[in-house]
């Protein structure tokens, strides 16, 4: 289970793709193991804005933290992470575009810690 912990870290923090953790966890189950908070999900933000991540990138991640149950979000900021990850969501219907402007909107919920 350690080593799952270490990697879905790395995962949460996009240093490794999700096909690396895929390969590492392949196919075992657990629930609720790595915590999730606004930081993670503002550097995720920001690494799109700088363009070192993509759309399929942000998509995968927020679709694995979000429904993969391995990871649950910090109780305390729970309600607007969920929030913004919801907004994110939108990126797989194709009605969201995810521009500069609708970035530092979704920066600036999580740094409050309020929803949108």
């Amino acid at each position: 289970m350690e080593r799952y912990i270490e990697y879905l870290k790395k995962y949460r923090d996009t240093e490794i793709s999700k096909a690396v953790l895929e390969e590492v966890l392949n196919g075992a189950k657990a629930v609720s193991l790595v915590e999730v908070y606004a930081i993670n999900l503002i550097d995720v933000l920001n690494k799109y804005s700088a363009k070192e991540i993509d759309d399929v990138f942000l998509l995968e991640w927020v679709n694995t933290i979000w429904f993969s149950e391995w990871y649950f979000y910090n109780e305390d900021q729970c309600d607007s992470i969920a929030s913004v990850m919801n907004v994110l969501e939108e990126l797989d219907e194709g009605e969201l575009v995810l521009n500069q402007e609708k970035i530092e909107m979704l920066v600036n919920a999580l740094k409050n810690n309020s929803e949108i």
